[in-house]
Order: structure tokens, then sequence, then C-alpha cells
């Protein structure tokens, strides 16, 4: 398949070790499951379905939490959040360095912070390739298992380690999922053209709702 027609490309995701642009002066690494657990866990507000009332003040705090976590690798950020002396330490660390880039960058607020670290969400959560349902299932049950745990699984069968798995970028995930699930006929991953012409309805749809 020509490189220019397919969804994504698969080099640029082993390519991207961090998050091209420092938030609050934080390097993050790419968003992975880890990171979505983690997030979770903590009831950070950031990564939860439904909307939550806070207070601004709360909503810089678990910003600042999330931007923590998310500049470590799973095991690193779940050791972090299980001591809570190793969380006021690094907690500290980030305060000091949080007020020197407040102090170098003038313009600095908390609005565009947490607006950036939304992109950096949105990017990998939303990277999943366009595809269609080839052998979907009659409707009669559904599963009542995680799709995460449903995911360890598959990457398990893949010879992938739990801290693989846990750690992958969601965008190297997504694709090899989707690799995968195309290579047992189970989807059809739509090209690059297709997708794009998806997409596009989809946006048109959304603002003709709004």
């Amino acid at each position: 398949m020509e490189t220019e027609l397919t969804q994504y490309n698969y080099g640029s995701t082993l390519l991207l070790k961090e998050w091209p642009e420092p938030i609050c002066g934080v390097t993050l690494k790419p968003f992975c499951l880890g990171h979505v657990l983690l997030l979770e866990e903590s009831k950070n507000p950031f990564i939860s379905k439904d909307k939550q009332e806070i207070s601004e003040a709360e909503m810089c705090h678990r910003l600042f939490q999330a931007l923590i976590i998310c500049a470590l690798t799973y095991e690193e950020g779940l050791e972090l959040l299980s001591d809570a002396n190793k969380w006021i330490a690094e907690w500290e660390r980030f305060q000091t360095n949080l007020l020197f880039n407040m102090r170098s960058e003038p313009e600095w607020n908390h609005y565009t912070k947490r607006k950036a670290f939304e992109n950096y969400i949105q990017f990998y959560l939303h990277s999943m390739p366009s595809y269609e349902v080839l052998h979907a299932d009659d409707g009669k049950s559904k599963s009542g298992t995680d799709w995460r745990a449903a995911l360890d699984v598959i990457f398990r069968k893949l010879n992938h380690s739990e801290t693989e798995v846990l750690n992958m970028p969601l965008t190297q995930l997504f694709q090899k999922w989707t690799v995968n699930a195309e290579g047992e006929g189970a989807i059809k991953v739509f090209n690059k053209f297709t997708a794009d012409k998806i997409k596009a309805a989809e946006r048109k749809r959304k603002e003709a709702v709004a």
C-alpha cells in the first residue's frame, strides 16, 4: 500500500518519543493506556466521560496532577500515586519548576495550558484509524469485558509484555490493533481518501447540529 494513501504513517508513531511541546515546563510522554488507567483511577476530570463541576482552582490542581502523571511511565506513575511521601516530593519539585516557567513567560495563564493538554490527549485518543466492521455480532448480548483488559489479552497474544502494552503510545496501539483485526477478517481499514471524506462529513454533521 502506498504510504500517502494510508491514514497514518506507522514509522512516525515509532519516532514520537515525547510530546513535542512541553506544557508548564513538563515534557510529556506519548499518551498511553497506562496514563488512561492512572487518570481514571485518580478520577481526573481530563479523562472523565462525564463533565464535572469543579472550581477553577481545583481544575488547575488537576491539570498539574495530570501533567506529572503523563510525564512518567505507567509504572513510575503508579508508584508515585501509591506513595504519599514520593508524591509530595514530586509535587514540590513540580511547583519549583512551574514558578520558574511562569516567571519566564509573562503571558502565562492556566486556560491556554489546559487547552494545550486537552489537545495532547485528544491527539492520541482520536488516533484510531477509520474502519468498517465486517463481522458484527447479532446484538443479542453485549460483552461485559473491560475493553482495556481485552486489549491486554490481544497484545499478549502478539507477544507484547504487560509493560509494553501499558506504555505503548495510543497511536501505535490503535494501529497495531487495526492491523491485527483486519488480518483476522473482522474489519476493513479505509484508505486515507475515504477516511478523510468520512471525517469531513462527520464534521459537517456536528456543525449542523450545533
